[in-house]
């Protein structure tokens, strides 16, 4: 069975934590990323924090959130304020 993942963030961290989740002995699927912006993944956009939370539609059922902010730890607290 695959766990549904959403990345949070789509910088250069959410790149390298999306390479790791695909080389992972574990089957992941990504089901995309949020972002303040568009950015080039290569995975579906799913919009920003705040209308993924809002639009819960949107979200897949039972996904997990991966924290992809890198060092702007203040911006860290705020997105995971926001999810939890």
């Amino acid at each position: 069975m695959h766990e549904k993942i959403v990345l949070i963030g789509g910088g250069k961290h959410a790149f390298s934590l999306m390479d790791l989740l695909i080389g992972s002995r574990h089957k992941y699927c990504i089901t995309g990323y949020v972002d303040v912006r568009k950015t080039g993944l290569g995975i579906p956009y799913l919009g920003d924090d705040l209308h993924f939370v809002q639009n819960k539609k949107n979200a897949p059922d039972k996904v997990v959130v991966v924290m992809c902010i890198g060092i702007d730890i203040a911006l860290r607290e705020k997105v995971f304020a926001t999810f939890t």
